[in-house]
């Protein structure tokens, strides 16, 4: 499901009611007031990552990003919008070489703490040991 450009809306509607006669210009002056006044009661309130099944929508700026948690804190990367619900919810891990029962070829390789993916190649034959998991997008600050 979309989200609704209210503003669109609101300018589209009225361009519509200047054709339309005086009876139906009204009712529609009336639904744009109606969209506009609950426009402003909403804009303060709580809002979340708005989930369209093959992405996520920032509420504020409209960024379709594939997944928050890949950025710090679940922050928006364009305006910096963090979800109410994420803003303690940081994970914290850190990169760690496995031992033990592991397939010979994972010996030498890190993992996330959090999610246990193995970290990725920055180029062939050398790891990248970012600062967060670019699977779980935890902060990797742990010793």
């Amino acid at each position: 499901m979309r989200p609704i450009d209210a503003d669109a809306l609101v300018e589209n509607l009225e361009l519509l009611a200047k054709f339309q006669p005086e009876d139906k210009q009204s009712t529609i002056l009336g639904i744009c007031a109606t969209i506009k006044a609950t426009k402003t009661l909403t804009a303060g309130s709580a809002q979340h990552w708005i989930d369209d099944i093959d992405h996520w929508i920032c509420p504020v700026c409209r960024l379709e990003v594939t997944n928050p948690n890949n950025y710090e804190g679940c922050k928006c990367p364009r305006c910096g919008f963090q979800d109410p619900k994420d803003a303690e919810l940081v994970r914290h891990g850190r990169w760690y070489k496995p031992h033990g029962m592991m397939p010979p070829e994972h010996h030498h390789r890190h993992r996330c703490s959090e999610c246990y993916s193995l970290a990725p190649y920055e180029r062939p034959g050398r790891e990248w040991l970012s600062d967060y998991c670019p699977n779980c997008g935890a902060k990797m600050d742990l010793k």
